[in-house]
């Protein structure tokens, strides 16, 4: 008996590696431009943003689909190739355009506390309260530093609402500018 044990016990373990490491990947078929099926459920190209990838789930020719590590139920997936990657989403997945704050990207940066989510929060209030910077602000007192600065630093801000793991609402941009955080109004 405890053989038996011990053998289903290093069966479940040496699966649950081979899936781990990507071996039990499935096929998906590429529908037109962007878009992708997988498992009967059709994905569709948006341009949302960066997001994180995990483990690769699926691939279509030579792209990769990666998933989104935050989203569990894979509304999201992220297709990669040699020379691009994107973010596809499910057909039937309603993106949420308002509501409470669950995740902010600035630029590849995932962020949940601190000055930049504080920022982020502050932006959303229209209260502007906080340790940052308005670029109406700085460019009036350097103009020409500023401007050469903001093109070099710029990052998009993008929120997702409710339940949706992803930065989908672009609210403006920031950048890191002479050593203070800078926002700047869309």
């Amino acid at each position: 008996m405890k053989r038996i044990i011990a053998v289903f016990v290093v069966t479940v373990i040496l699966l649950c590696c081979l899936a781990s490491c990507g071996l039990f990947v499935k096929e998906a078929e590429r529908a037109e431009e962007r878009n992708f099926i997988i498992d009967g459920e059709k994905y569709i190209g948006t341009s949302i943003g960066y997001t994180e990838q995990g483990r690769r789930i699926a691939k279509a020719d030579s792209f990769d689909i990666m998933e989104i590590p935050e989203d569990k139920d894979h509304n999201f997936l992220v297709v990669r190739s040699f020379l691009d990657d994107w973010t596809i989403v499910r057909e039937s997945y309603v993106i949420p355009t308002e509501g409470g704050v669950s995740v902010a990207y600035l630029g590849r940066e995932r962020v949940a506390d601190g000055v930049k989510w504080n920022m982020v929060q502050s932006i959303l209030n229209q209260d502007f309260q906080g340790e940052f910077t308005i670029a109406a602000e700085v460019q009036n007192k350097h103009e020409n530093e500023f401007t050469t600065n903001v093109m070099n630093a710029v990052k998009s801000i993008k929120v997702g609402y409710e339940d949706c793991p992803v930065g989908t609402d672009w609210i403006g941009s920031f950048g890191n500018i002479n050593g203070k955080l800078v926002f700047i109004k869309n």
